[in-house]
């Protein structure tokens, strides 16, 4: 009976431990990470005719809407006495060490266009036998989005390839690198011509795989 009284005694005792030490009387402690928020002062798109000077609007940079300072790469690679488009990135820390970018392109250009130019419907002919229907409409600055850049959705009957072009001349036109590079597309930056009146577009487009490809686009 005594042993009995004694083992009871101490799962008592041991419940009594377990439960004292799942108590939350000391919780662990948690907080939320706000990540970087950018605000492009005058957009993300911003165009400066050839050979000005070109100086930075800059972003607001916030943590949980609290101003936290930043850093620029890529300004000084501006060049405003050559045609063409040059990205800007902003990068900032928050206090638990995770980072953020805002991204800028800056658009040199010779030439003020009105929007019109190349909106409209195309025939992009992918191969010599192969075309598909891409769509153009204009977005802010001279820049224009593209349902279909580089094809894949008849070439591998897959991936939407949609990009953004800017205009830089009467003549010129520059692919803008992708947000979301599709497969094989990475950072697609290259130059074209537009045919005037016609409006029609040629662009070499640099590939994933190393390889360089002409698209023309034939304006309905």
């Amino acid at each position: 009976m005594k042993n009995n009284i004694t083992k009871l005694a101490s799962i008592l005792f041991l419940s009594i431990i377990m439960l004292a030490s799942c108590s939350d009387e000391d919780p662990i402690p948690s907080s939320t990470t706000f990540y970087p928020d950018f605000e492009v002062l005058e957009g993300i798109y911003y165009r400066i005719p050839i050979n000005s000077t070109f100086t930075d609007p800059g972003v607001i940079a916030t943590e949980a809407g609290e101003v936290i300072e930043y850093t620029v790469t890529g300004e000084e690679n501006v060049d405003s006495s050559t045609p063409g488009v040059y990205r800007i990135d902003y990068t900032a820390v928050n206090k638990d060490g995770f980072s953020g970018t805002g991204s800028r392109w800056v658009i040199v250009s010779d030439y003020t266009p009105d929007g019109t130019e190349l909106t409209g419907i195309y025939d992009l002919n992918v191969s010599f036998l192969t075309t598909m229907e891409s769509s153009v409409a204009h977005l802010d600055q001279g820049v224009f989005s593209m349902s279909s850049v580089y094809g894949y959705e008849v070439t591998y009957n897959c991936c939407p390839s949609p990009g953004r072009i800017a205009i830089i001349s009467t003549t010129q036109v520059a692919l803008l690198p992708e947000f979301d590079p599709v497969i094989g597309g990475g950072d697609w930056n290259s130059n074209g011509t537009i045919s005037a009146p016609e409006g029609n577009l040629t662009l070499p487009i640099a590939s994933g795989d190393g390889n360089t490809r002409t698209r023309v686009w034939d304006k309905q």
